[in-house]
């Protein structure tokens, strides 16, 4: 069924149980047919998918690597509280624009006033500016390594990848110069040189969902007769349950709220969906990808998930795909 909702779009789907780790899903597309390394086959099939721009032979929810875009406010918001920058009332003017001397960094819409929740659920660039130049570079990269980006969660497959977060330190060791304010506003809104993998995202919003409690993400589901979570130590980071709550109510209000960036998903039927929306920008003139990363409370589970559409455009195409997941999942009674 992913698959299919994918179509012929290259992207990633991933759900997992928010509770145990298991992986439920985890498409990459596009694909291929792994038969055709078995046996005396056509030997042209296999270079041709080599030899595919579009790479199927990469599995992308572990190995592809990408800029979070807006997806990242998230742990902006948990570095601005736990640092003590801001509280969840401080407010911020947005008027669609950052000016930072000659240069001009744009929001998406003129938002007015903001405070933390607003700003989450309308995914206000001006605010995470802001809250970018309180912090600096370098406490920005602590909290996003502490929410476990930058490093491989190390799940039971082969060739995961562990991401890139800048920091000051690596950019004078690669002899790229300093680091400036202008690097610290496009760190702030997941741009520059960020890259993370979606199943980090997965855990991101797993942490957020479960009040900083970390969980395995694991494909194989038992040993024998074991289940493979039985062995896996869960882990709690260290940021108060308060602060995690604030950043909840701005995830659910990007769903809930009348100007949330993700209202397209609306109220589903005995089903709590909350998330953050990203449309990150890339280089040489492709379009955006699209992301909707979050987690949701259903009767049979509670689910986080992530969906990317590699230039796929706006994220309103990322929470179109998202919505019909969901709802194909409750016909089926998995969620």
């Amino acid at each position: 069924d992913v698959l299919e909702l994918l179509a012929d779009r290259v992207g990633v789907v991933i759900v997992m149980d928010m509770d145990s780790g298991e992986i439920l899903g985890m498409t990459s597309s596009p694909g291929f047919d792994p038969n055709i390394f078995v046996g005396s086959r056509d030997p042209g099939e296999i270079n041709r998918i080599f030899a595919d721009p579009l790479a199927p032979a990469i599995n992308r929810a572990i190995t592809g690597l990408f800029p979070p875009g807006s997806v990242f406010k998230v742990i902006m918001a948990i570095a601005g509280l736990d640092a003590k920058k801001i509280i969840p009332g401080t407010s911020f003017v947005c008027p669609g624009f950052y000016q930072l001397r000659r240069a001009v960094f744009r929001c998406t819409h003129v938002h007015g006033t903001q405070d933390l929740i607003g700003a989450l659920a309308h995914s206000c660039n001006v605010y995470f500016y802001n809250v970018g130049l309180l912090l600096g570079v370098d406490t920005i990269n602590h909290y996003a390594r502490l929410m476990g980006l930058g490093e491989k969660i190390s799940i039971d497959l082969p060739y995961e990848q562990s991401g890139s977060i800048p920091n000051r330190e690596q950019r004078r060791l690669e002899g790229r110069g300093g680091w400036h304010a202008g690097d610290t506003l496009n760190f702030s809104i997941g741009q520059g040189e960020v890259q993370v993998t979606p199943l980090q995202l997965v855990r991101l919003m797993t942490l957020v969902a479960r009040n900083g409690w970390i969980v395995q993400p694991h494909v194989i589901k038992a040993i024998g007769d074991v289940p493979v979570d039985t062995f896996v130590d869960e882990r709690k980071i260290r940021v108060e349950e308060g602060i995690l709550e604030t950043v909840r109510k701005g995830l659910r209000g990007a769903v809930a709220d009348a100007e949330g960036t993700a209202r397209v998903i609306g109220d589903l039927p005995d089903l709590y969906v909350a998330g953050k929306t990203g449309t990150a920008q890339t280089s040489g003139g492709k379009n955006n990808h699209a992301w909707f990363a979050g987690y949701a409370k259903g009767k049979a589970r509670n689910i986080a998930f992530c969906v990317l559409l590699e230039h796929g455009g706006a994220s309103y195409n990322a929470c179109l795909l998202t919505k019909d997941l969901l709802l194909r999942m409750q016909e089926k009674n998995i969620l």
